[in-house]
């Protein structure tokens, strides 16, 4: 984790996962880079149970995706080469 200046997401304490002896843990790790990191919108138990013995963990980001325009492009294979 260090010699990629990772950090965990998940708040400390968070308990996802109780063994069969009646003890409580938290094993699982959400790792991000510090720039990530910095863009955490949520870290947290899933809110829903699945039947499983372990909880899943809700992650989401704010982050802006540019959207680029498409252009039209010709479809060369649905060309009608009799015609041409």
């Amino acid at each position: 984790m260090a010699d990629r200046s990772l950090q965990s997401l998940l708040p400390v304490g968070v308990l996802i996962f109780k063994s069969n002896t009646g003890r409580i843990l938290t094993i699982n790790l959400i790792l991000a880079t510090l720039g990530l990191a910095s863009k955490l919108a949520k870290c947290a138990i899933w809110e829903y149970k699945y039947g499983s013995d372990h909880r899943a963990i809700h992650t989401s980001f704010w982050v802006n995706i540019d959207t680029q325009e498409s252009q039209e492009r010709l479809l060369i294979k649905n060309t009608n080469w009799d015609k041409i």
